[in-house]
């Protein structure tokens, strides 16, 4: 079913409004106010009525949306049901029944069933559509498409749950897995049908619509077509008004400042300071200048403008500053006349925004940096308009702001003297502070300049190293990269959650556990097949062991972690594992295979009684009490058990925030040595795999 006409004739503020809908997705957008859910409610009320009924407190659409100052209270209208038959509905709201008309002109109310309390059900009996399923399938009202951060996809979810579902409602994650590639194709072309279906008559506000636009999951196709046949339009200023030394545009005061004298002998990067003074953007217009024999008749009147300062001054120091320029002067009129040196047209332009008062802080900053170089300044009066558009490249430079300035100097004074930070493979992180260009960064890029995928985030507090995390974390994310997260404070499980990861809490008993006894084989990048089925994996994890046991016993000895490493390698030996065992036999072990700190207590004793020494039978009783540490409290549920974290996912987040804050400094460092070993085989195992 599609809506092709709407016809108000009086409803709520609305009066005398007609709206012809083209087909496809339309946008409806006013200001705050204008009446766009009057205009929604319209429609819901003329395929059902306006209901005269109170629900509780609630005033009823009857009652709301009856004009206070008319008698008239109706519209009409025209819609096509998906067999092709077209009618037009006419309803005075006022009566319980509208007039229905076909195609003929003929109204067809009687052929409806009529309730005594509702009136026709006409459209019901057409579409087996409820008032309630209406509302919620048919229509994005506007507390629901809010473009802020949360919000910026729902008008493609409903599209796409629509489509499948006819419920516009669920869960956008369960509705897009049933969405086959036709469909994808079909939601895209809605998408992109979106710009050329505005109308620009209804929408009175093409900037905000631009954002509207863009705010959206489009396709880039739909994201280029909208870009290059409609930006112009979209966010050209809405109002621009001129003023004696001021344009407002729409909502923002603009200032033109235009550059009236620069000496033709300056220092090197003057311009580059004036392109970055703060809250002020500039525009440079350059262009060849005059013949050669008018470039001489300029550099003659210059020269005798300085003969004259020269004459009249007082002061040393500008005495010794124009004694300067007139000997650059002769050596200019030299290098002209030899065809050495080329003259060219310039004419600078700045823009400076904001209140009176920053734009009279900004323009006196401007003045401070440019009187040091005798750069004259001037705000044109009543030229404001035609300032503005010479800061349009595409335009001639004012004439009587023009100035002359030599290729040498100019070049001195070359503006753009920022790179800017751009990996071709990355992702848009921030914009420049300095150039004000974007920043595109790829982390994985290694270069003469970075050496490293080492990254350091500070800031001070408030200063966006959250966001910035954040962010780059979900652009990684997006482009299929595994991520593990240390979460100190808690603050990521949202994220982590929210797009389908696995968030971990290593403190709690409902937590993970990484079982220290599961033997964690750490290969090198450069060892080849032959190597990995005669190394000695157990020999590598009994190193780990050893650093394992000195952070989690404090008080061990030397001799009772010698004996301790002999009993848990006896332990594996009757699990089946050796110091022969290959890494390829280990990795088909499950986690269930390998022992726990449980049975490696209970080992003791057995192992006891296979020695003879008395010494070494009292580092054994010395060991059940070191390793019962691990049988009670928070030891117990942090390491005594089967590992039963999986890290399949691509983006797991393990919550540290508890341990750190529980002040064991003895748990913080075990488990801390424990995750990120156990981290350490995963990566370069996937690193390895990838090679």
């Amino acid at each position: 079913m599609k809506i092709n006409k709407i016809k108000i004739n009086s409803y709520g503020k609305l009066k005398n409004k007609e709206i012809n809908l083209e087909n496809n997705l339309n946008i409806i957008y006013g200001k705050n106010e204008s009446g766009k859910s009057t205009l929604l409610k319209f429609i819901l009320n003329i395929f059902y009525g306006a209901s005269k009924n109170k629900k509780g407190k609630d005033i009823s659409d009857f009652e709301k949306y009856k004009p206070w100052d008319s008698e008239e209270f109706s519209g009409k209208l025209t819609y096509e049901l998906d067999n092709k038959n077209k009618y037009e509905i006419y309803r005075e709201f006022n009566k319980k029944n509208p007039n229905i008309f076909n195609e003929n002109g003929e109204d067809i109310l009687k052929e409806f069933n009529i309730d005594k309390n509702k009136g026709s059900e006409f459209f019901f009996e057409q579409t087996q559509i409820t008032e309630e399923m209406f509302l919620s399938t048919s229509m994005a009202m506007q507390q629901e498409v809010k473009i802020e951060k949360n919000n910026q996809n729902i008008l493609i979810q409903k599209i796409s749950n629509l489509l499948e579902t006819g419920e516009d409602k669920i869960s956008y994650k369960k509705a897009i897995e049933k969405i086959n590639k036709k469909q994808l194709d079909e939601i895209e072309e809605i998408i992109s049908n979106i710009t050329p279906r505005i109308n620009m008559e209804v929408i009175d506000n093409r900037l905000e619509i631009y954002k509207f636009l863009t705010n959206l999951y489009m396709n880039p196709k739909a994201l280029d077509d909208l870009i290059w046949s409609d930006l112009p339009s979209l966010v050209s200023p809405l109002s621009l008004q001129e003023k004696t030394n001021m344009l407002k545009m729409d909502d923002k005061d603009i200032q033109m400042v235009t550059i009236k004298n620069i000496p033709p002998f300056v220092d090197e990067l003057f311009f580059e300071e004036i392109f970055n003074v703060p809250d002020v953007r500039a525009c440079i217009s350059i262009k060849d200048a005059i013949s050669q024999d008018e470039l001489i008749r300029w550099v003659n009147s210059q020269y005798q403008f300085l003969l004259s300062d020269r004459s009249t001054t007082k002061k040393l120091s500008d005495a010794t500053e124009l004694d300067t320029q007139k000997e650059n002067f002769q050596q200019l009129m030299v290098e002209i006349k030899n065809g050495d040196e080329k003259i060219k047209e310039v004419s600078l332009t700045l823009i400076i925004t904001g209140t009176k008062k920053e734009r009279e802080n900004s323009f006196r900053d401007l003045k401070r940096l440019v009187d040091r170089y005798q750069i004259k300044l001037d705000i044109p009066k009543l030229r404001q308009m035609e300032c503005w558009q010479n800061y349009d490249l595409t335009t001639t430079s004012l004439d009587d702001y023009s100035i002359y300035l030599p290729t040498l100097t100019l070049s001195a004074g070359f503006p753009f003297t920022k790179t800017y930070f751009n990996d071709s493979s990355g992702y848009m992180l921030g914009v420049d502070l300095h150039t004000s260009l974007p920043i595109f960064f790829d982390p994985f890029v290694i270069n003469n300049q970075r050496t490293s995928h080492n990254i350091a985030i500070v800031s001070s507090t408030g200063g966006g190293k959250s966001f910035t995390m954040k962010k780059m974390i979900i652009n990684e994310y997006a482009r299929g990269t595994k991520i593990f997260i240390l979460d100190a404070e808690n603050e990521y499980k949202n994220l982590v959650i929210s797009n389908g990861g696995e968030y971990i809490d290593l403190y709690s008993k409902k937590g993970g556990i990484i079982n220290p006894l599961q033997i964690r084989y750490i290969p090198s990048d450069d060892e080849d097949k032959e190597t990995k089925e005669t190394d000695c994996p157990l020999a590598k994890h009994l190193g780990f062991l050893e650093a394992f046991f000195k952070t989690a016993f404090e008080d061990i000895t030397e001799k009772e972690l010698v004996m301790l490493l002999s009993v848990v390698e006896s332990l594996y030996n009757t699990k089946g594992i050796f110091k022969n065992t290959s890494i390829n036999t280990l990795q088909s072990l499950s986690p269930s295979d390998y022992p726990i700190f449980s049975e490696l207590y209970e080992y003791l004793p057995v192992y006891k009684k296979q020695i003879e020494s008395n010494e070494k039978k009292k580092l054994i009783d010395q060991l059940e009490i070191l390793v019962s540490r691990f049988l009670t409290g928070t030891d117990s549920y942090l390491f005594d058990g089967h590992t039963n974290i999986d890290l399949s996912n691509d983006l797991i987040a393990f919550n540290l925030q508890e341990l750190l804050y529980s002040g064991n400094q003895r748990l913080i460092n075990t488990q801390t040595l424990n995750l990120l070993t156990y981290l350490n085989n995963s990566i370069v195992a996937n690193k390895i795999q990838r090679l």
